[in-house]
């Protein structure tokens, strides 16, 4: 009998499908029993306690039709399997030094899987301490995961199986890679994150190798030949005490690694769309510091806070921003106004804009910014003009950003609202809704911002994001905060349900914005190249019931764009994503 629960983590069996667009979940029990399987429960709405559909389903089965090729065994269940029949083997609580040999007569296996349970603390390291060479034996082997264990080396036993594709070696205690696994034809994925890796054979011939990943590891440099192979892609080198990296490593596509060690062993300065390296932007037009009115507002907003004895520090990273709270729905009556969700008032003779790839499928519209409107509250958007923000979709957020210098010969999009949209996900567009636009000045969220502290030498930051410290303690008393964010300028919601004050519930230009790891700007400076700071977020979206935003898990989407690329309204690269629990 198997139970299936909402997936979540620990839950072992889930099932989760879209019907209609809508998302199910099943909760309930599969039993089998002698030539029978009954399937009973419900199906949800994800996330919804409220039962949607009851499921009762009784089916006959023959054991011989049953298809075992995509079945995961355990070891205890394969004691008592058709060897023949038996193509994937999970051992997940191996606790003896030696390895298991009765796998080896499993001679149909194409993937094997020897990783301690890391949800029993007590377990979460295999005593497993050697690998056979007669592993050699197990030929169809194509995927190979070999995780949590205390093992030091690799036999150099991997000529023989030529079929393998994924090898997955993580959280060992290996010090090297035997040279055989380094010339596998087939191979694609090698993950050998979390060893002791101090060097690598040099000899290297992995044709199809689209991806590797050495992360927390103790290497030094890497081979050459490993990172000009003809299919390579993606390598995730982070948290490595790099030396140094051979040519064309700053080649592959994506690249894992802390831009601190990128800038210090690559070419790292910004490059346009048209590859040029281009000047730096004259960053005065972004700090608070600079404009007498923001200024004000920050040393009035922090004075008699936990804040105000790091006035200095904050006012050198306060940032001039704009704060636009939706208001009330847009029925798009005025034109060419600055709109957040619904449809966009394009320029006359602009069809909506569309993937590149011949699909068909239209771009989803977020909102629309009129410059001018803006003009009195910043300094670094153009001065005129309109412009225009989609994502391809809810999942990768590609993003589109268009630029018309001029507010006039606009189209209403009220004429688009009986145009039928293939907005991929979407059934229909976001609800539009009018905006107000005030003055913000916006500080980090003390909360991993480690970059922002050692840019203007003031480590003492970090004392707000301690929670063992009295700064901590007393800036994030909940009236303190609140206060704070209010003086800032940010309007936030005050949610009913709970009667708390949501400081960062608005959309907002140059702003900083809450991530759990790298900000906006370090993103886009790991993708793109040069500083952080060199980088503003040009838009930031909240997950806004009004338009029926929910980006994940009610995160936020961020546009952001180079300074230097902004000044000159050129946004062919601008860098978007979301920030989700």
């Amino acid at each position: 009998m198997f139970d299936f629960e909402e997936g979540k983590s620990g839950t072992p069996h889930f099932l989760h499908l879209r019907v209609n667009g809508c998302p199910l979940d099943f909760h309930g029990k599969v039993t089998f029993a002698e030539t029978w399987v009954a399937i009973e429960g419900v199906l949800r709405k994800s996330y919804d306690e409220k039962t949607l559909v009851p499921v009762r389903l009784y089916k006959k089965l023959d054991p011989s039709d049953i298809d075992w090729s995509h079945y995961g065994f355990t070891l205890t269940e394969a004691r008592s399997a058709d060897r023949l029949i038996l193509q994937h083997l999970k051992i997940h609580d191996w606790q003896e030094a030696a390895f298991p040999k009765e796998i080896l007569a499993f001679c149909k296996l194409k993937s094997l899987q020897i990783v301690a349970d890391r949800h029993r603390p007590e377990r979460s390291v295999s005593a497993l301490t050697e690998i056979s060479p007669e592993l050699a034996q197990l030929s169809e082997l194509e995927e190979l995961h070999i995780a949590n264990t205390s093992i030091t080396e690799l036999p150099d036993c991997f000529e023989s199986l030529t079929k393998l594709h994924q090898v997955f070696v993580l959280n060992n205690q290996l010090t090297t890679l035997p040279a055989s696994l380094l010339r596998l034809p087939e191979l694609k994925f090698l993950y050998a994150g979390r060893n002791q890796l101090n060097q690598l054979p040099e000899d290297v011939d992995l044709p199809k190798l689209e991806r590797f990943a050495f992360e927390h590891n103790r290497l030094t440099t890497l081979p050459q030949a490993l990172v000009t192979q003809p299919s390579l892609r993606s390598a995730d080198l982070s948290h490595n005490p790099w030396q140094s990296l051979p040519a064309g490593t700053d080649a592959i596509a994506d690249i894992t690694l802390d831009i601190e060690d990128k800038r210090r062993l690559f070419d790292y300065r910004y490059r346009n769309a048209d590859g040029k390296v281009v000047e730096a932007a004259d960053e005065s037009l972004f700090l608070a510091a600079e404009d007498e009115n923001s200024a004000a507002t920050l040393a009035k907003a922090i004075k008699g806070s936990a804040l105000e004895k790091h006035h200095h520090a904050l006012s050198q990273l306060a940032l001039r921003s704009v704060c636009l709270a939706t208001t009330k729905p847009d029925k798009y009556a005025t034109l060419g106004n600055t709109r957040i969700g619904g449809l966009p008032d394009l320029p006359a003779g602009m069809t909506y804009p569309t993937l590149e790839d011949n699909t068909g499928q239209h771009l989803i519209f977020i909102g629309q910014l009129n410059c001018s409107e803006l003009t009195p509250l910043q300094e670094y958007l153009p001065r005129e003009g309109m412009l225009y923000f989609f994502i391809e979709d809810e999942e990768s957020f590609a993003c589109r950003v268009i630029y018309h210098p001029e507010n006039t010969d606009l189209v209403s999009a009220s004429e688009l609202e009986d145009i039928t949209l293939n907005l991929s996900d979407l059934d229909e567009p976001y609800r539009p809704f009018q905006v107000e636009a005030s003055p913000m000045v916006s500080l980090p969220a003390f909360y991993a911002d480690d970059y922002w502290y050692s840019l203007v030498d003031a480590p003492e930051l970090a004392n707000l994001q301690d929670y063992d410290h009295d700064d901590y303690e007393s800036y994030s008393e909940q009236n303190q905060r609140d206060e704070v964010a209010k003086k800032l300028g940010k309007k936030g919601i005050t949610a009913e349900w709970n009667k708390t004050f949501y400081a960062d519930a608005h959309h907002s230009i140059n702003d900083y914005v809450f991530t759990q790891h790298e900000s906006p700007q370090e993103q886009a400076a790991l993708k793109f190249k040069g500083n952080p700071e060199d980088w503003m977020v040009l838009l930031k979206v909240h997950s806004d019931n009004n338009c029926g935003f929910n980006f994940w898990d009610a995160g936020e989407l961020f546009f952001v764009i180079h300074k230097s690329d902004l000044a000159k309204a050129d946004f062919r690269n601008v860098y978007a994503s979301i920030e989700s629990s």
